[in-house]
């Protein structure tokens, strides 16, 4: 609690043979508020060719002000350096996208591209400077990125003992012929870390690029896929480059052959030492920083259909063979083999692996193939097990009364993840969070990137929601003893659900595929995205059916429905929806019925609204239902305000609720 002076008890001092507490106070400032985020975004959407070619294009500019940062108090104070809002970072960049469908004679040909660059610069500090790092030193400093390396500056290697004489030398360090020669910033004669270090870039990666084509002809389909960077730094050590690393613990390479000797003087690297010998060339230096940019074929798959009418004498309605290959090619500047998408250090990650895959896909006609296997049961008197004993399949669960309620119930687990909870409008352009660490840091200040894990598994996620959505509705007339109003509510509660996914992913992701059927794996692999605003105006449309005609009741009497989607509950994701899109009339009608009509008030207190005791509570349109009191305990401290024992870690931005007043 930053605004708070923290009193800690702890054992301290001895008086006698009695070890007593003492208190220790810490340093704080109660003037600290939120930080804001101004943004500008400008693109371009552009349709050629009756769209078959489409030309998008983003530059973005957002900076950060009222950052917290910890600056250098006097000594006479006596304590530590309170946090104050001091710091200002500015991110920008651009991104240009591409596709292009068209056809030359009977071959149907796909191509698409995209590009995108972004750069990060402190821009206030109050000109204060953090040095981070072990192995690998960063430094973050009004004018550069943040975490840009920080390191000595090589010149050559010294040839003779001449050139060893004439320095200059590391402090403290003694070199010999062969020994990489760094660059005396200040000309004092000695190289030091306190004044002779250089700012030497950073890791981001600059001009990401990928590329994909494909084509298919008479049965024939082959795609492939490139991606890479054009610009990037990675600082590798230890035992990844550094012969003989910790005394012989190390690994020799093959880049290690071209080393210096008295008869190899260009040699591109120094001299080969051990233990106390490597101090000089083991230094931290833009020696070890290497050129990250590469281009690698990410995959290619090619693969043949045959043609139906040569499958229907035994019974199969489509079969397609296919080769395909991952991580196939690559071309980099990294020595060592070394991934060139590597982090800094010392290369100890799993390596990337090549895969080639060969696989056959095939669909019979179930209908004939059941009716062979009924008929021949029937002439031999011996019967057939269709399903196994120890499980239920898809051919029997939707035959029986109650399934409809299981498949329903397992729509609603989907809705729930504390991170993506947490993270979701900070996402987007509505909301940022202050966490200052690591992945979280890099969603609120909005430099996130698709190659994090957790940005794929929001993708993931979410669609496995829509999923178990579509199965729902799709095979919910096959139940049999269900009242229409039943399948009504339970189509109801799921449209809205799948609403809910679809919302989650459109505001984070832009155009995504849509679909409300039951998809298969092949499908999945070739549906194209669809439009943001075709998503918008089908998401809404379902809630509009589900409101109008009344297929939610307004509560539930039923303890064991407490928790279940209401009418207010579509009605409020419907406002959500409008609210990200800005149109404030409608949002506005939709807000008010729910505050006029629903039934809702006020909780009287605020920090209760997250106890497992108050789930349902008169303030809440739609409740997760706790599954522990641990998530609770998680909810509390995401949302809850420091006040109140909590940590506040989202926020909308002042441009979202401007933007609502007015």
């Amino acid at each position: 609690y930053q605004y708070l002076s923290s009193v800690t008890v702890s054992p301290k001092y001895n008086f006698g043979n009695v070890v007593v507490n003492g208190a220790s106070f810490a340093a704080v400032n109660t003037d600290i508020k939120w930080e804001t985020t101004s943004m500008f975004d400008l693109g371009i959407d552009v349709g050629f060719f009756d769209n078959a070619l489409n030309i998008t294009a983003d530059y973005f500019n957002n900076v950060t002000r009222d950052i917290l940062i910890g600056l250098p108090v006097p000594g006479m104070f006596g304590g530590g350096s309170p946090v104050q809002n001091a710091g200002k970072v500015r991110n920008r960049g651009w991104e240009v996208n591409l596709n292009y469908r068209f056809k030359t004679g009977q071959v149907e040909h796909f191509i698409s591209g995209n590009v995108s660059d972004a750069a990060n610069e402190v821009v206030d500090t109050r000109g204060v400077e953090w040095i981070n790092g072990a192995d690998v030193n960063t430094i973050i400093k009004e004018g550069y990125p943040i975490n840009s390396y920080y390191a000595y500056r090589v010149n050559g290697i010294f040839q003779n003992d001449e050139e060893v004489a004439q320095g200059p030398w590391l402090d403290g360090i003694t070199p010999k012929p062969g020994d990489l020669r760094y660059v005396d910033k200040n000309n004092d004669g000695l190289v030091k870390e306190s004044d002779d270090r250089f700012i030497l870039g950073d890791n981001f990666p600059h001009y990401t690029y990928g590329f994909s084509y494909g084509f298919t002809w008479k049965g024939f389909d082959f795609s492939m896929f490139w991606q890479g960077v054009g610009r990037r730094n990675v600082w590798l050590r230890g035992e990844s480059v550094e012969a003989f690393h910790n005394n012989n613990e190390g690994p020799v390479f093959d880049f290690h052959l071209d080393r210096w000797t008295p008869n190899n003087p260009d040699a591109s690297y120094p001299r080969l030492t051990v233990g106390a010998e490597s101090t000089n060339n083991a230094a931290k230096s833009n020696f070890w920083i290497q050129d990250g940019s590469y281009l690698r074929l990410k995959n290619a798959q090619i693969g043949y259909t045959f043609p139906k009418e040569w499958l229907k004498k035994v019974y199969v309605k489509n079969l397609r063979i296919y080769l395909s290959g991952q991580n196939l090619f690559t071309l980099s500047h990294i020595k060592g083999g070394w991934d060139p998408e590597t982090t800094d250090g010392g290369g100890r990650i799993y390596p990337v692996s090549r895969v080639i895959s060969m696989g056959l896909n095939i669909k019979f006609m179930m209908k004939y193939i059941l009716g062979g296997i009924l008929l021949n049961s029937v002439v031999a008197c011996v019967p057939l097990d269709t399903e196994p004993y120890d499980r239920e399949t898809d051919l029997s669960f939707w035959n029986k009364e109650g399934s409809a309620l299981y498949a329903l119930n397992a729509c609603y687990p989907t809705l729930y993840s504390a991170e993506e909870v947490l993270y979701a409008d900070a996402m987007t352009d509505n909301a940022y969070t202050k966490v200052q660490t690591g992945f979280n840091q890099s969603i609120g200040n909005g430099s996130y990137s698709t190659a994090y894990p957790y940005v794929e598994s929001v993708w993931d996620s979410r669609y496995a929601g829509i999923r178990a959505c579509n199965e729902l509705i799709n095979n919910i007339n096959k139940v049999p003893g269900l009242s229409d109003e039943l399948r009504n509510r339970y189509c109801a509660e799921a449209m809205v659900i799948r609403a809910f996914h679809y919302f989650e992913l459109y505001s984070r992701f832009g155009d995504v595929p849509y679909f409300t059927n039951v998809i298969t794996i092949e499908e999945s692999q070739q549906l194209p995205r669809t439009s943001k605003a075709e998503v918008v105006t089908n998401i809404l449309a379902e809630l509009d059916q589900v409101i109008d005609n009344n297929y939610l009741p307004a509560s539930y009497s039923s303890t064991e429905d407490k928790g279940r989607i209401t009418k207010w509950a579509a009605m409020a994701l419907k406002a959500r929806i409008l609210l990200f899109e800005g149109r404030w009339e409608e949002l506005k009608a939709v807000t008010s019925t729910i505050m006029t009509q629903g039934g809702f008030s006020l909780f009287p207190n605020y920090a209760g609204l997250f106890e497992v005791a108050n789930e349902n509570n008169e303030e809440v349109i739609l409740d997760l239902q706790y599954l522990s009191p641990d998530r609770e305990q998680q909810i509390q401290y995401q949302f809850l305000p420091p006040t109140l024992k909590g940590y506040a870690q989202l926020a909308p931005l002042n441009e979202l609720v401007q933007s609502y007043i007015t």
